[in-house]
């Protein structure tokens, strides 16, 4: 039913609690590893999970076994993916409990949605790293209509975002927006969900309480944030 489609890149110490935590939810056919030619251990981790969870886990690396980026690895996943419907995980997060049961009732119940958003928490791994953490929750400030989400979801408006990790969307949205844009190293997810909430109908779903978890650590820490707001 949910294809999710998990980026690698040097993640070694957190994919395996991420396949898990998409493996362990009853909606989930399949899970898309992308490793992207990291520079850790993560290939080998990602091997010995596929292996352990074989009835759903599928590994792939990009055919010249090197660094792509994120954009590409989605995009990847999403073009060898069978479900029909698509969600995203990045290798360092991980989903909660019952993840998708509203999604996927909502999903079923009412065609003319192409996706829906939630809320995601945080887990602080290095202390170090709170400063710069702000609030609890990543998510939207109230159920935005999907006419009007293009204008008031940041960083247009100022009502507030949502993460990949908290997206479930059907298949087929792809043919209206198109792919990730490849040629963005930074915020080609925020460029995705901008031309969602243009050309589809994205609503909230629970936005009140996390649905996944970031993980924060020094490793993803953005070094440059004039490269940042550059992308952005």
């Amino acid at each position: 039913m949910i294809s999710v489609v998990i980026p690698v890149y040097n993640a070694e110490f957190f994919i395996q609690k991420a396949i898990i935590s998409a493996y362990d939810q009853d909606e989930v056919s399949e899970i898309i590893i992308i490793e992207d030619g990291s520079s850790d251990d993560s290939l080998s981790v990602c091997k010995e999970t596929e292996y352990q969870f074989a009835d759903k886990v599928r590994l792939f690396q990009h055919p010249d076994k090197q660094n792509h980026g994120a954009g590409a690895s989605r995009n990847f996943g999403i073009k060898v993916a069978n479900g029909e419907f698509i969600a995203f995980l990045d290798a360092d997060d991980f989903y909660l409990k019952d993840r998708f049961n509203h999604d996927i009732k909502t999903l079923t119940n009412h065609s003319n949605i192409d996706g829906i958003y939630n809320a995601l928490g945080v887990s602080i791994y290095d202390e170090e790293e709170r400063i710069r953490v702000q609030g609890e929750l990543t998510t939207v400030t109230y159920p935005i209509p999907p006419d009007r989400l293009f204008e008031e979801m940041a960083p247009i408006g100022n009502k507030g975002y949502f993460h990949c990790d908290t997206i479930t969307l059907r298949a087929s949205i792809f043919n209206k927006v198109g792919f990730f844009n490849e040629e963005l190293e930074l915020s080609q997810d925020t460029h995705m969900w901008i031309k969602m909430a243009a050309k589809s109908r994205l609503i909230s779903g629970i936005i009140d309480k996390p649905v996944a978890i970031r993980g924060v650590h020094l490793n993803n820490r953005i070094k440059d944030q004039n490269k940042m707001y550059k992308f952005r």
